[in-house]
């Protein structure tokens, strides 16, 4: 079992088995909104993240994002 890395950020992510590696290493994927991939499935557990400030419903701001991904890592 390969420890987790933490504090890496990997931009554009193009194919599953790159996704799927960074999920195995205890990473998570963002999707960009309304610039779906035809490699990277949407997985449980991703987060759909919008080019702006203000999310609304499902879609999160890149700072909503990573301030939920920041409260479920310590709870």
């Amino acid at each position: 079992m390969r420890s987790q890395v933490k504090g890496t950020v990997i931009a554009h992510c193009l194919t599953e088995p790159e996704a799927r590696l960074v999920r195995d290493l205890g990473g998570v994927i963002w999707h960009l909104y309304s610039r779906p991939s035809a490699e990277v499935v949407i997985r449980n557990g991703d987060s759909v993240v919008i080019d702006g400030d203000h999310g609304a419903g499902h879609l999160l701001a890149p700072l909503e994002a990573l301030s939920e991904l920041m409260l479920a890592k310590a709870g």
